[in-house]
């Protein structure tokens, strides 16, 4: 079988006896000299635009450079246990080096990957997590890499920041350096539906932009867009600065509707928004709250600031792993401490007895709407702010499986554990993030098996994450305080009753 292009590149730093380009040049354990200027070979590539070569036990990361290249280099800048260096001559190119072809990849924050061949960045982007594992001792995890079935034209929903094109009102994204927001015309990664209704878009906000500012000016942050790719609909949402006045509000309408033929939504919030508010979502809500979409033959409707992916082409493979991994069968129940409007809810319904979703109370409605649309009957969406999980736990018992989305809160791995849960399935898409949870998941009774990469987001450094972890052996079974006592909350029913 031949090579791939990933154990092409790392073929290419390996010479006869096994030592590497990089140890052939540098035989010092030396720190690097700032200034210094070198020839390195790269290895490895970072979450950022840089690839990373060694020098002795040091790492050098360089901007534009990718894994396999042969390059001189000047040590420029350290930071930590990083250094910093700036590509000088590209001696020899890695076989994995390709040409961006977005015209303003080297100015846009958008895409940090596309110098890297598509088909070798699933690997590296296991590599990070690796990595990641590493450093926090669980190196001896097994990583499996999914690469990316839809390399381009695979989001349908997008957040841009107002810019200046050409002297006008524009839209646009976080540059890859500076503080100056880039003006797109075109995204590749951008599905054709999302691509339209961006353009419109843009023609709306150019008119919309001046009013904003008039009578009581209120500044905009970002403009959030999702389309339905199945349906052709499209929801536009504002972060504002302020709380946008009434004729504010009939400014923000009358510039969308009048530009965008399918807009189904309009809304607009004030930051700062607390998180988990109860309460309204928006301060400006117009037509009904979302997009009309499928993921693997369930339908959904989508608020445009709801919790659904927004990698509408490529999520149906990081799902329908994540699921596999909790091996559900019509015995298990299934918790979903974030829930969402049901993007994994609804699919793991078809495969387990039950599934809780907890959700927001802003996101419940929806949640509700699109179970019942799908007549999907053992399904439970539970308001978060009213119920906390541990009673949750309790009166829904016995729960045997949990999916968790990892945010900046503390994981209650202690609390899964009392309550006789034997399998969780923790999402993210920081590799970081996951190696600082596994530690506190060992110490409370949780033991990390496997690690899954899915490359939902070619062409940038992200990926969609999954660890399984097992329950530790138990004697006796799960304390009586968790024993099962069925409630009228409790029962297996249909959800909107």
């Amino acid at each position: 079988m031949a090579p791939s292009l990933f154990e092409a590149a790392a073929g290419a730093v390996r010479t006869q006896g096994g030592r590497s380009a990089i140890s052939a040049i540098w035989n010092s354990g030396a720190r690097p000299a700032l200034g210094a200027r070198v020839r390195v070979q790269f290895s490895e590539l970072s979450a950022d635009r840089c690839a990373i070569a060694r020098f002795g036990s040091w790492d050098i990361a360089v901007p534009n450079a990718v894994p396999g290249d042969v390059a001189d280099i000047e040590v420029r800048d350290r930071r930590g246990a990083e250094y910093r260096g700036h590509l000088l001559t590209l001696v020899r190119p890695s076989p994995l080096r390709v040409r961006p072809p977005c015209p303003i990849f080297d100015r846009c924050g958008g895409c940090q990957w596309q110098r890297v061949d598509t088909t070798a960045q699933a690997e590296y982007k296991g590599a990070l997590v690796q990595r990641a594992l590493a450093a926090s001792g669980h190196g001896h995890l097994p990583v499996k890499s999914v690469a990316a079935t839809i390399p381009w034209g695979y989001r349908t929903a997008g957040t841009y920041v107002p810019a200046i094109g050409a002297e006008l009102p524009a839209l646009g994204l976080h540059p890859s350096g500076g503080n100056s927001p880039v003006c797109i015309r075109r995204c590749l990664i951008q599905s054709p539906a999302l691509q339209d209704v961006f353009e419109a878009t843009q023609r709306a906000w150019r008119t919309l932009e001046p009013r904003l500012r008039e009578d009581s000016p209120t500044a905009c942050r970002q403009v959030r867009i999702r389309v339905g790719d199945a349906s052709g609909e499209a929801a536009v949402g504002l972060v504002l600065e302020t709380t946008p006045t009434p004729r504010q509000r009939d400014a923000i309408v009358d510039a969308i509707r009048t530009h965008l033929t399918r807009i189904v939504e309009i809304a607009a919030i004030a930051v700062p928004r607390p998180r988990r508010a109860a309460g309204p979502m928006s301060k400006l809500r117009w037509g009904r709250p979302g997009v009309v979409d499928t993921i693997l033959g369930y339908w959904y409707q989508a608020p445009v600031f709801a919790p659904f992916p927004v990698t509408g082409r490529a999520a149906p493979e990081a799902i329908t792993s994540a699921l596999g991994a909790l091996a559900l069968d019509d015995e298990t129940t299934l918790l979903e401490t974030e829930a969402g409007i049901g993007a994994y809810t609804l699919p793991a319904a078809a495969a387990a007895r039950r599934v809780l979703g907890r959700t927001a109370p802003e996101f419940l409605g929806p949640a509700r709407q699109n179970a019942a649309w799908n007549e999907t009957a053992n399904v439970l969406f539970v308001d978060r702010s009213m119920c906390t999980l541990a009673a949750t736990l309790r009166s829904h018992a016995p729960i045997q499986r949990a999916l968790v989305r990892l945010t900046p809160e503390a994981v209650p791995f202690e609390m899964f554990y009392e309550a006789g849960v034997q399998r969780l399935v923790l999402l993210t898409t920081s590799p970081r993030r996951l190696a600082e949870v596994l530690a506190a998941a060992e110490r409370e009774g949780f033991e990390p098996r496997s690690v899954t990469v899915i490359d939902s987001y070619p062409q940038t450094s992200r990926a969609d994450i999954h660890a399984t972890l097992e329950a530790r052996s138990r004697r006796g079974g799960p304390p009586a305080m968790w024993a099962y006592e069925p409630s009228s909350s409790a029962q297996h029913r249909p959800v909107n009753r």
